[in-house]
């Protein structure tokens, strides 16, 4: 780990700079602090990133430049994986299309359902006891 003397020093005196580059390539505020972060998370997680360094904000500055590059790398992937798993959902929701020979390879036609919905009405309400009551009086005026 860096030193926390050091990673403030470095924050203090370049953190602007920094920034500014991020967010003209960004054009984001909130990616351009995420970066921000990440870098700096970087850095104190790797202190051999910072041995043998001459100028420390053109060591800064790539490191950015880096992280924008794989920042928008991971942004591409995770579109197309979501342009892939939205076209695969179009599918599902899909109508689906069976044929009248699949329909009579299965046996369903023999149950009525190749029919349209009047006509199994109208054989179910032949089947049907005839009315009684008032309504049935009010049906026969």
């Amino acid at each position: 780990m860096v030193p926390e003397a050091e990673l403030s020093r470095l924050y203090d005196a370049h953190a602007g700079a920094v920034f500014g580059y991020l967010l003209n390539l960004t054009r984001s505020e909130a990616e351009t602090r995420d970066l921000l972060q990440e870098l700096f998370y970087r850095l104190a997680r790797r202190p051999e990133l910072t041995a043998g360094v001459r100028d420390e904000r053109a060591f800064l500055l790539r490191m950015a430049h880096n992280a924008v590059v794989d920042h928008a790398r991971r942004h591409a992937a995770r579109q197309r994986q979501n342009d892939t798993l939205a076209a695969a959902a179009v599918g599902l929701f899909a109508p689906a299309v069976v044929a009248y020979d699949d329909l009579d390879a299965l046996g369903l036609s023999r149950c009525g359902c190749g029919r349209s919905f009047r006509a199994r009405r109208r054989s179910g309400r032949s089947r049907l006891p005839p009315r009684t009551g008032s309504r049935a009086r009010r049906i026969a005026r």
